[in-house]
């Protein structure tokens, strides 16, 4: 059974060896390229947080054409455009949106092709399931996912994460979604549909997917618990 990694942002992610990481193909998202000495077999930005002014936009650029391969929203790839950035041939633009239903509810879609469209399901992470399903990997290993967050940005695992993105968040913290400039964030809500969609992927999968985050806060009946010294070779 092919396996890949699964490489989450959380705190935890600094205490991941890059040795481990490195005996693996590994799906990273986003800043995941801050873990100093690593990137990713693949790199996933679709969140335009990660490219909105120009030192995040150059960092993720460099970082995606380092990568085997990278995948981006239409939406990063838009700012990479206005900005004259060529995109990278390593590069495929994908189509990332929240399906819904006629009634407004999430629709519990996993996506098996990308090149079609790809769920949102609320973070990256629920995204690189659906591309390394497409991929042919069948036993996925999630590390740093904490899912757990104490400040108004999240806990990643480098303070430096938020330093470079370029949308402040909004001084209430209350309200999910975008608007008026400001990026809102909202941990009830995050929790809430990402363990959702998490759920999801392991009903729609049709495989093996693990956290082996240790004290991670994801409900283990969601995903099964386990540790990188099980799956140290």
């Amino acid at each position: 059974m092919k396996t890949a990694v699964i490489v989450c942002n959380g705190p935890s992610l600094a205490d991941v060896p890059n040795e481990w990481l490195d005996k693996y193909t590994t799906f990273g998202c986003n800043r995941v390229f801050l873990k100093e000495g690593f990137i990713p077999t693949y790199l996933s930005i679709f969140d335009v947080k990660m490219v909105f002014n120009a030192n995040s936009r150059d960092e993720a650029y460099n970082a995606l054409q380092a990568s085997e391969e990278g995948f981006i929203s239409s939406d990063v790839g838009a700012y990479f455009h206005d900005a004259q950035m060529k995109k990278p041939d390593n590069v495929r633009v994908f189509n990332w949106k929240n399906l819904m239903s006629d009634d407004g509810r999430y629709l519990s879609a996993f996506s098996m092709n990308p090149e079609n469209v790809v769920n949102s399901g609320g973070s990256v992470t629920y995204v690189n399931m659906q591309i390394a399903w497409w991929k042919g990997f069948r036993r996925l290993l999630c590390v740093g996912l904490d899912h757990n967050f104490t400040g108004p940005r999240g806990d990643h695992f480098t303070t430096e994460y938020n330093a470079g993105v370029g949308i402040p968040y909004a001084e209430g913290n209350s309200t999910p979604g975008e608007g008026a400039g400001n990026w809102f964030w909202n941990s009830e809500h995050f929790y809430e549909k990402t363990a959702a969609f998490y759920k999801v992927a392991r009903q729609q999968f049709k495989g093996e997917i693990y956290n082996l985050t240790p004290e991670s806060a994801l409900d283990p009946e969601i995903l099964p618990i386990g540790s990188i010294d099980e799956w140290t070779f």
